[in-house]
């Protein structure tokens, strides 16, 4: 009983210790043009499941974040990729459109090496017909991919062995034979000296194999583009040169049986030689028909090579946080509040709160090297802008209730910007820094009063300023999601002149600072459209230093306004 037990547990032990045979690991990346996520969506539920294992989005994301820019990564990137997801392929895109149709090009690095890719072009990546192809075709491709390493090394280990041995022959004298011996021997070498005539029945399959290899262009026609030209020629060379190889060291090993007593036994070694080269040259005639099948392949495949070359490139679509261009325009809001710090006293300034003023609001950004699909360091230098124009809205005058003062608001900007992007994909941070060039309006239109002391009064708490400025700032964006991002950012104002406020007819010499602090909300619509929501603060703070009519005890003021968004956004 004991002894029974033992065998069993020995055997359990033995079937558990086989390595099971597990389902390839296959990361998706982001796929370039891909905004919205939804083409790279459909790539994973069609591979998912069956032959194959998926790497969550998230871990692949994390991981390609680390490398760089998607459309950037090289050889040496997939294989640290592979590497740190533990992923036996690694399946990359590019989204394009050619006319109405869009495509897809894939890049494949399987089992640590770059593999041929393929291109699709569909309309509905959510169609069955499309997750189906695209399925089988990236079994196959990962399969055969997987296939021809096992098939490398298991040539190196025939190789190895024949070369054993041919060692093993040429150490061997088997001396005299008995004449039933030598019979065998010279069977034994016709036999080896024929290396594998193949059967009409193989050869038709052959053909078959290399005819269906050598038309890719039928799954076209359900709306697939496959540029498998590549493939077809490695499929169409099964190693004729390695079997030569083993035929010549087999026929050497075979060819050379030692010292044989008799002439005739040599003699024969030779004719069956002769015998196995006329067959060797006769099945180097049976892989003249594939090479035929493979120029017509080749034939058709170039074919399509010219048509796809004379087909119009497709434009790349750029992320929502490196487009190479975009504008906004919609309706703006701002409210202004002047606070003066003064002495208590007859003729003291009234601070003044404005109501909301509707207005428009306009801005953008231009990067011109990255219109031509440039890349490197100048390809992230930008031209910004921005235009706001507050309606009029009317100003109260201190102790004078029925009259109203008309007051514009406004202001522009322009300068340079730089942005810096944290990662390759569609989630990854950016940083824009940059400078500018700006003026800011604020004028009271008093030309139609006619009070002396409303006049005064209106120069004293609303008097005209117009900035002129410089403004270094940033802007940090962090996508939440594809659809969904945040950016805060600020610029310092370094204020050069405040206008008519500076004279000696109001405040006289002043000194200035300011700052401005920003927020926005993107939401993504489309490729090319999003809503854009943003909020500004700016505050400019004054010192008086005397020297002007109105500066009498009048330490300083505060400008502050407050000012909001909401603009549809067109990128590229």
């Amino acid at each position: 009983m004991t002894r029974a037990l033992a065998l069993l547990f020995c055997a359990a032990c033995f079937l558990l210790s086989r390595p099971a045979a597990a389902k390839p690991r296959v990361a998706v990346t982001q796929i370039e043009g891909d905004t919205e996520g939804t083409v790279r969506d459909a790539v994973a539920e069609a591979l998912d499941g069956g032959e194959l294992l998926l790497i969550g989005s998230r871990e692949v994301n994390r991981a390609v974040d680390k490398l760089g820019d998607i459309a950037e990564l090289t050889e040496k990137d997939f294989k640290k990729l592979a590497t740190e997801l533990e992923a036996d392929a690694i399946v990359s895109g590019k989204l394009g459109k050619v006319g109405t149709t869009r495509t897809l090009k894939f890049r494949l690095f399987v089992h640590k090496k770059m593999a041929q890719g393929f291109t699709m072009s569909f309309k509905d990546p959510k169609s069955e017909k499309f997750r189906t192809l695209l399925h089988d075709k990236m079994v196959t491709k990962i399969g055969a991919a997987a296939g021809g390493d096992e098939d490398d090394k298991s040539a190196r280990k025939k190789t190895g062995d024949d070369e054993d041995d041919a060692v093993a022959a040429k150490k061997t004298k088997p001396g005299k034979k008995a004449k039933a011996g030598k019979l065998d021997d010279e069977e034994e070498v016709k036999a080896e000296a024929k290396p594998g005539k193949k059967t009409k029945a193989s050869k038709l399959d052959d053909e078959e194999e290399v005819k269906a290899e050598a038309k890719p262009g039928k799954k076209a026609k359900a709306g697939i583009v496959l540029d498998d030209q590549e493939d077809v020629k490695a499929e169409a060379k099964p190693g004729k040169k390695a079997r030569l190889a083993e035929d010549e060291e087999e026929g050497k090993a075979e060819a050379r049986p030692g010292k044989k007593a008799k002439a005739d036994d040599s003699e024969g070694a030779a004719d069956d030689t002769a015998a196995g080269d006329k067959e060797a040259s006769e099945e180097d005639g049976e892989g003249a028909p594939r090479k035929a099948k493979k120029k017509v392949a080749s034939a058709e495949d170039n074919a399509g090579a010219v048509d796809a070359a004379a087909a119009p490139r497709p434009t790349p679509a750029r992320a929502a946080n490196r487009p190479a261009a975009w504008i906004a325009l919609g309706p703006a809001v701002l409210q202004r509040r002047l606070s003066y710090n003064a002495k208590a006293s007859a003729n003291q300034p009234r601070n003044v709160t404005l109501s909301p003023a509707p207005g428009g609001h306009l801005e953008g950004e231009l990067y011109p090297l990255a219109l031509s699909d440039g890349r490197g360091g100048l390809a992230n230098l930008a031209l910004g802008f921005e235009y706001e124009r507050e309606i009029d809205v009317n100003g109260p005058v201190a102790d004078m209730p029925n009259l109203k003062v008309p007051i514009k608001q406004s202001h522009y900007g322009v300068g340079l910007r730089y942005r810096i992007a944290f990662g390759g994909s569609e989630t990854s941070p950016t940083l824009t820094i940059g400078a500018g060039f700006g003026r800011r309006l604020f004028s009271v239109d008093s030309s139609k009063l006619t009070d002396a002391t409303a006049i005064q009064t209106v120069k004293r708490d609303t008097p005209e300023i117009e900035y002129t400025l410089y403004d270094p700032g940033f802007m940090l964006r962090f996508p939440v999601t594809r659809m969904v991002a945040l950016a805060v950012g600020g610029r310092g104002l370094i204020i050069t002149d405040a206008g008519a406020i500076q004279r000696g007819t109001s405040y006289g010499r002043t000194q200035l600072y300011g700052a401005e602090g920003t927020a926005v909300l993107d939401v993504v619509l489309g490729q090319w459209i999003s809503l854009r929501f943003s909020g500004d603060f700016v505050q400019v703070g004054f010192t008086f230093k005397g020297g002007g009519a109105l500066s009498n005890g009048v330490g300083g003021l505060a400008d502050r306004s407050i000012s909001g968004s909401a603009a549809m956004a067109v990128r590229y």
